[in-house]
């Protein structure tokens, strides 16, 4: 069973697909093609890739964002970014570039970063980087803790999303 949790309560899709469950929260809510954040969480398998960089010179910031967004033509991400560092930390601003995705699979992810494109970025933006820190996990069962707009909700491997 997929569970749905959504901002108006809880959506039971029993025996469906993750593809069925989103077409029927779709249809629900509209707007999940462009908001940020629509206020529903699957509870089935999404990987979250997230990729931070620094450049070793300022200078070439521009070409490593360049050589990055090659990586938006693969297709196997279901959302992908490549953004600046805004630098507005109070902590800490050494990373330079994100690179954040999302991918419904392992097999996407593994697909994506076997794909010709992405061994063009890496050909690209090696030589202009300093370092490279990436992490990966799976947001239905690595997330312990999770808000979408004032929403709070867990994530369990044991069982479906459910409320706080």
């Amino acid at each position: 069973m997929l569970a749905l949790l959504h901002i108006r309560g809880i959506i039971d899709v029993k025996d469906a697909s993750a593809v069925e469950a989103r077409q029927h929260c779709l249809k629900l809510n509209p707007e999940i093609r462009t908001g940020p954040s629509c206020g529903v969480t699957f509870a089935a398998t999404m990987i979250r890739h997230i990729v931070f960089f620094t450049a070793k010179e300022k200078a070439d910031l521009d070409r490593i964002i360049e050589g990055l967004s090659v990586l938006t033509s693969i297709t196997y991400a279901r959302r992908l970014e490549i953004a600046r560092n805004r630098k507005s930390d109070q902590l800490g601003n050494d990373i330079d570039v994100v690179v954040y995705g999302e991918f419904d699979s392992e097999t996407d992810l593994a697909a994506y970063k076997t794909h010709d494109l992405y061994r063009e970025a890496i050909q690209r933006v090696r030589p202009l980087r300093e370092l490279r820190f990436a992490a990966d996990y799976e947001l239905s069962t690595d997330v312990h803790f999770a808000g979408t707009r004032g929403l709070r909700q867990v994530a369990r491997s044991h069982g479906p999303v459910g409320r706080e």
